[in-house]
Protein backbone atom coordinates (compact mmCIF):
# COMPACT_ATOMS: atom_id res chain seq x y z
CA UNK A 1 0.00 0.00 0.00
CA UNK A 2 1.34 3.41 -0.88
CA UNK A 3 2.96 5.37 1.76
CA UNK A 4 0.39 8.77 2.08
CA UNK A 5 2.57 11.97 2.10
CA UNK A 6 2.31 14.28 4.78
CA UNK A 7 1.47 17.23 4.03
CA UNK A 8 2.57 19.02 6.26
CA UNK A 9 6.79 17.78 5.66
CA UNK A 10 8.53 20.21 3.30
CA UNK A 11 8.73 18.93 -0.19
CA UNK A 12 11.36 19.69 -3.41
CA UNK A 13 8.98 23.18 -3.85
CA UNK A 14 9.23 24.42 -0.24
CA UNK A 15 9.04 27.92 0.64
CA UNK A 16 12.90 29.22 1.31
CA UNK A 17 13.45 31.59 4.62
CA UNK A 18 14.14 34.40 2.24
CA UNK A 19 10.72 34.08 0.25
CA UNK A 20 8.88 33.60 3.99
CA UNK A 21 10.69 36.32 5.31
CA UNK A 22 9.62 38.33 2.62
CA UNK A 23 6.12 37.78 3.01
CA UNK A 24 6.45 38.57 6.28
CA UNK A 25 7.74 41.44 6.41
CA UNK A 26 4.63 43.06 3.71
CA UNK A 27 2.39 41.41 6.30
CA UNK A 28 3.51 43.53 8.98
CA UNK A 29 3.55 46.19 7.09
CA UNK A 30 -0.28 45.96 6.37
CA UNK A 31 -0.67 45.69 9.68
CA UNK A 32 1.65 48.96 10.24
CA UNK A 33 -0.10 51.21 7.64
CA UNK A 34 -3.74 49.87 8.87
CA UNK A 35 -3.02 51.22 12.46
CA UNK A 36 -0.98 54.23 11.29
CA UNK A 37 -3.96 55.72 9.34
CA UNK A 38 -6.79 57.45 10.63
CA UNK A 39 -8.80 59.15 7.76
CA UNK A 40 -10.47 57.04 5.46
CA UNK A 41 -9.59 58.53 1.86
CA UNK A 42 -6.37 57.98 3.16
CA UNK A 43 -6.84 54.26 4.47
CA UNK A 44 -8.39 53.74 0.82
CA UNK A 45 -5.17 55.83 -1.21
CA UNK A 46 -3.16 53.26 1.37
CA UNK A 47 -4.61 49.89 0.78
CA UNK A 48 -4.56 50.54 -2.86
CA UNK A 49 -1.09 51.01 -2.74
CA UNK A 50 -0.41 47.95 -0.55
CA UNK A 51 -2.77 46.09 -2.66
CA UNK A 52 0.04 47.31 -5.16
CA UNK A 53 2.76 46.68 -3.29
CA UNK A 54 1.92 42.90 -2.95
CA UNK A 55 0.81 42.30 -6.25
CA UNK A 56 4.44 43.41 -7.52
CA UNK A 57 6.56 41.51 -4.46
CA UNK A 58 4.24 38.72 -5.30
CA UNK A 59 5.46 38.66 -9.19
CA UNK A 60 8.78 39.11 -7.87
CA UNK A 61 8.85 35.69 -6.01
CA UNK A 62 7.63 33.59 -8.81
CA UNK A 63 10.22 35.08 -10.85
CA UNK A 64 12.63 34.41 -8.35
CA UNK A 65 11.06 30.66 -7.84
CA UNK A 66 11.36 30.00 -11.37
CA UNK A 67 14.35 31.24 -11.84
CA UNK A 68 15.65 28.87 -9.38
CA UNK A 69 13.68 25.61 -10.66
CA UNK A 70 15.14 27.34 -13.89
CA UNK A 71 18.54 26.97 -12.87
CA UNK A 72 18.31 23.73 -11.50
CA UNK A 73 17.40 21.78 -14.62
CA UNK A 74 20.36 23.61 -16.49
CA UNK A 75 22.79 21.82 -13.86
CA UNK A 76 21.10 18.57 -14.44
CA UNK A 77 21.38 18.96 -18.14
CA UNK A 78 25.27 19.83 -17.83
CA UNK A 79 25.81 17.20 -15.31
CA UNK A 80 24.23 14.84 -18.25
CA UNK A 81 25.59 16.35 -20.93
CA UNK A 82 29.33 15.25 -19.49
CA UNK A 83 28.43 11.95 -18.42
CA UNK A 84 27.69 11.36 -22.16
CA UNK A 85 30.98 13.33 -22.63
CA UNK A 86 32.56 11.18 -20.68
CA UNK A 87 31.13 8.03 -22.61
CA UNK A 88 32.96 9.83 -25.96
CA UNK A 89 35.64 7.85 -27.52
CA UNK A 90 39.15 9.94 -28.23
CA UNK A 91 37.92 11.28 -32.16
CA UNK A 92 34.51 12.19 -31.30
CA UNK A 93 35.21 14.05 -28.38
CA UNK A 94 38.03 16.29 -30.27
CA UNK A 95 34.90 16.50 -32.51
CA UNK A 96 32.90 17.97 -29.38
CA UNK A 97 35.81 19.90 -28.45
CA UNK A 98 36.33 21.49 -31.98
CA UNK A 99 32.73 22.53 -32.28
CA UNK A 100 32.61 24.64 -28.77
CA UNK A 101 35.83 26.24 -29.64
CA UNK A 102 34.30 27.29 -33.55
CA UNK A 103 31.02 28.59 -31.73
CA UNK A 104 33.65 30.17 -28.87
CA UNK A 105 35.06 32.32 -32.01
CA UNK A 106 38.22 29.88 -33.25
CA UNK A 107 38.43 29.54 -36.71
CA UNK A 108 40.39 27.63 -39.06
CA UNK A 109 39.92 24.54 -37.19
CA UNK A 110 41.45 21.67 -38.24
CA UNK A 111 42.20 18.26 -37.23
CA UNK A 112 45.21 16.32 -37.41
CA UNK A 113 45.84 12.26 -38.32
CA UNK A 114 45.75 10.49 -35.77
CA UNK A 115 49.35 8.60 -36.85
CA UNK A 116 52.14 10.98 -36.16
CA UNK A 117 50.35 14.00 -34.60
CA UNK A 118 53.12 15.00 -32.50
CA UNK A 119 50.60 15.43 -29.93
CA UNK A 120 48.33 18.17 -31.62
CA UNK A 121 44.70 17.14 -32.17
CA UNK A 122 43.46 20.15 -33.50
CA UNK A 123 44.88 23.57 -34.86
CA UNK A 124 43.06 26.78 -34.83
CA UNK A 125 43.19 30.31 -35.07
CA UNK A 126 41.62 33.37 -32.91
CA UNK A 127 42.65 36.64 -32.58
CA UNK A 128 45.80 36.67 -35.34
CA UNK A 129 47.17 33.39 -32.90
CA UNK A 130 47.92 30.19 -34.24
CA UNK A 131 46.78 27.26 -31.85
CA UNK A 132 47.88 24.16 -30.86
CA UNK A 133 45.47 21.82 -29.01
CA UNK A 134 45.42 18.81 -27.51
CA UNK A 135 42.75 17.13 -26.20
CA UNK A 136 42.31 14.39 -23.77
CA UNK A 137 39.15 12.37 -23.08
CA UNK A 138 40.51 10.97 -19.43
CA UNK A 139 38.91 9.24 -16.47
CA UNK A 140 42.04 9.96 -14.53
CA UNK A 141 43.87 13.08 -14.00
CA UNK A 142 46.35 14.53 -16.67
CA UNK A 143 50.18 14.33 -16.04
CA UNK A 144 53.24 16.21 -17.10
CA UNK A 145 53.94 13.51 -20.14
CA UNK A 146 50.87 14.79 -22.07
CA UNK A 147 51.67 18.30 -21.91
CA UNK A 148 54.93 17.84 -22.80
CA UNK A 149 54.23 16.97 -26.78
CA UNK A 150 52.19 19.55 -27.32
CA UNK A 151 54.21 22.10 -25.90
CA UNK A 152 57.42 20.69 -27.39
CA UNK A 153 56.43 20.54 -30.71
CA UNK A 154 54.34 23.85 -31.39
CA UNK A 155 57.24 26.08 -32.30
CA UNK A 156 58.23 23.50 -34.87
CA UNK A 157 54.67 23.93 -36.72
CA UNK A 158 54.62 27.36 -36.31
CA UNK A 159 52.03 27.89 -33.54
CA UNK A 160 51.74 30.45 -31.01
CA UNK A 161 49.74 28.74 -28.26
CA UNK A 162 49.89 25.68 -26.77
CA UNK A 163 46.91 24.68 -25.30
CA UNK A 164 45.47 21.36 -23.37
CA UNK A 165 41.46 20.38 -23.62
CA UNK A 166 40.11 17.53 -20.96
CA UNK A 167 36.83 16.21 -19.64
CA UNK A 168 39.16 15.64 -16.42
CA UNK A 169 42.09 17.33 -14.57
CA UNK A 170 45.46 18.07 -14.07
CA UNK A 171 48.18 17.05 -11.89
CA UNK A 172 49.83 19.82 -9.53
CA UNK A 173 52.93 19.17 -11.68
CA UNK A 174 51.34 19.20 -14.85
CA UNK A 175 50.08 22.95 -13.98
CA UNK A 176 53.03 23.89 -12.73
CA UNK A 177 55.09 22.87 -15.97
CA UNK A 178 52.37 24.28 -17.98
CA UNK A 179 52.42 27.33 -16.31
CA UNK A 180 55.97 27.61 -17.19
CA UNK A 181 56.33 26.57 -20.86
CA UNK A 182 53.39 28.95 -21.65
CA UNK A 183 50.75 26.33 -22.31
CA UNK A 184 47.00 26.93 -21.62
CA UNK A 185 45.13 24.36 -19.75
CA UNK A 186 41.57 23.75 -20.07
CA UNK A 187 40.28 21.50 -17.24
CA UNK A 188 36.49 19.84 -16.46
CA UNK A 189 35.55 23.03 -14.92
CA UNK A 190 36.24 25.38 -17.35
CA UNK A 191 35.31 23.56 -20.25
CA UNK A 192 32.26 23.65 -17.72
CA UNK A 193 32.36 27.57 -17.89
CA UNK A 194 32.40 27.29 -21.61
CA UNK A 195 29.65 25.48 -21.93
CA UNK A 196 27.61 27.83 -19.91
CA UNK A 197 29.22 31.18 -21.69
CA UNK A 198 27.34 29.29 -25.36
CA UNK A 199 23.95 28.98 -23.30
Amino acid sequence: MARKRNPWKPGKNKISNTEMGLALVMLLGVLAAGGLVKFPQQKILMTMGIVLALGVSLIVLLIVRQYRRNAKVREGLRKLEFELVDMLGGPAFERYVGAMLERLGFRSIKYTAHTNDHGIDITAKRDGLKYAIQVKRYTGMVGKAEIYPVTSKRHELGRDVAMVITNSYFTIPARNYAKRAGCELVDRDELARWREELD
